[in-house]
């Protein structure tokens, strides 16, 4: 298995980042006890102030998906909508030929 630790270098203004070294440990295999025992070894409130990054993380990635269908959605809308205009421009224009 290859495992890519590089770092994203995604800047998010205004989401602080967290430290990933637990999540590599686990990445890389290490044993579920050892990855308990780093988390019991971690103040409190490193450990409240890391679920709240990765759930302003997940949050904020959560959005972003929404965002990009909502995007799509509505570049369909707008092509759906300028198809049906043009439709019934070339029913108007052949009403008025015929009249």
């Amino acid at each position: 298995m290859k495992l890519n630790l590089r770092p994203t270098y995604r800047l998010t203004v205004g989401v602080p980042g967290g430290s990933s070294g637990i999540a590599i440990a686990r990445r890389l295999g290490l044993t579920q006890r050892i990855i308990e025992r780093a988390r019991e070894l971690m103040a409190p409130e490193s450990l409240e102030a890391a679920d709240l990054i990765a759930y302003l993380h997940r949050t904020r990635d959560e959005l972003d998906r929404l965002q990009a269908q909502m995007t799509q959605r509505a570049t369909h809308a707008r092509r759906r909508a300028k198809k049906a205009e043009n439709g019934v421009a070339r029913a108007a224009a052949e009403t008025n030929r015929g009249t």
